[in-house]
């Protein structure tokens, strides 16, 4: 059984109404799963710099989110597909940090369509650079918060998931860290991030799994910020995840958890 279908058998797992986390075997069966979905990425970038070059390869790394989580991707408007993405990536002049020298928003909107007018799905996301002349060039700092957001890092999944269960994003959420719970809990934990996609050609590059950990960090925040007391389950599997950042981040979010009216929740990017 491929990795990405092990994923959709886990959903079988929960009381879909209240997500309930069921730690039970993952190789639930998944016999009823239809053929994997096409979809068209429709990117529409801009940038604030003069050149007007974008250096950030968004489409490539969303062909390559969507294709791990089990999509085939349509190339052209031709082409045959089930679901278009419509993104708008925005590179946006942010604040000066030196006499001529500026920081960088970044704005995405990603809404997914089925031959409608109206997006059936959609997240938008707002990440700032921190602006210093010493340590990250702040260009690169914002790609890299726009790498580890958790929305955008698990798209292909979270979009699948609400292809196939009509789950939220929140919920799809929450199902991606229960998944990476069994799987660090069970006796033959993956080596790596691209374990919980397709283990084959399309496995997911070294920037992926640099970010994997980061990104797994921002979903236990992102749900603790939400006050979702439903993850509490999945964090005390965590805390014993092999990689130390997820069993920090664990630790932090329960002792959160345990007096959300007196601990701050980590600062979150926005997410609207």
């Amino acid at each position: 059984m491929k990795p990405y279908l092990v994923f959709f058998s886990i959903v079988s797992l929960f009381v879909v109404g209240g997500l309930n986390p069921v730690y039970a075997n993952a190789e639930a069966s998944v016999s009823a799963l239809s053929p994997p979905p096409t979809i068209l990425v429709d990117v529409d970038a801009t940038t604030w710099k003069t050149r007007g070059r974008i250096f950030y390869d968004v489409e490539g790394s969303l062909f390559r989110k969507l294709h791990s989580a089990g999509f085939q991707i349509a190339r052209s408007r031709q082409e045959f597909h089930d679901w278009t993405l419509l993104v708008r990536y925005r590179e946006e002049k942010g604040p000066a940090y030196t006499a001529s020298e500026y920081g960088t928003i970044l704005r995405a909107t990603f809404s997914l369509f089925r031959g409608a007018t109206q997006a059936v799905w959609e997240v938008s996301l707002v990440e700032r650079s921190e602006n210093s002349v010493s340590g990250t060039p702040p260009y690169l700092d914002v790609i890299q918060k726009l790498d580890s957001n958790p929305y955008y890092f698990f798209i292909g999944l979270l979009l699948r998931t609400f292809i196939e269960q009509e789950l939220s994003v929140e919920q799809a959420l929450l199902l991606v860290l229960q998944q990476e719970a069994l799987r660090s809990s069970s006796s033959d934990p993956p080596n790596s991030q691209a374990d919980l996609f397709e283990d084959a050609d399309h496995s997911m590059n070294f920037s992926d799994e640099y970010y994997f950990p980061f990104a797994m960090v921002r979903s236990i925040n992102e749900l603790v910020r939400r006050h979702d007391r439903r993850v509490i389950p999945i964090l005390d599997r965590l805390l014993d995840y092999p990689d130390e950042q997820v069993r920090h981040g664990a630790r932090q979010a329960l002792q959160s958890l345990d007096a959300l009216s007196a601990l701050p929740v980590v600062s979150l990017p926005s997410v609207v």
